[in-house]
């Protein structure tokens, strides 16, 4: 019975402790300008859902723009890298958040080439 409540304890924990990417750019945890290592360390440190994460999501690149939209598998929410030199690049810098990714593809358009 012991074992049980040592279980559920660390479960509890483990479940109320988690968060949203979304909570994460409300708390300003997220923001712009930020580098996609730091997004990424912020999502591990506040312990994302995987299907939140925007790390274990899609990546996008666009050559002609040096640009990565970045998004976790859920669709939540959309991010905008510049400066990137390729899809696996960590370097860049965050330029947009948003909610649509209509508007993550417009943005990223609207990009000098």
């Amino acid at each position: 019975m012991n074992n049980f409540r040592s279980v559920f304890f660390i479960f509890s924990l483990f479940l109320f402790s988690c968060t949203t990417t979304q909570n994460l750019v409300n708390s300003e945890k997220i923001y712009i300008g930020m580098s996609i290592r730091s997004l990424c360390e912020v999502g591990i440190d506040a312990l994302t859902a995987i299907a939140d994460d925007p790390c274990y999501g899609i990546r996008e690149y666009d050559e002609s723009s040096s640009s990565l939209i970045i998004y976790p598998s859920n669709k939540s929410v959309f991010f905008v890298f510049r400066n990137i030199n390729s899809k696996n690049s960590n370097r860049g810098s965050l330029s947009l958040i948003t909610y649509s990714y209509s508007e993550a593809i417009f943005y990223r358009e609207t990009l000098p080439r």
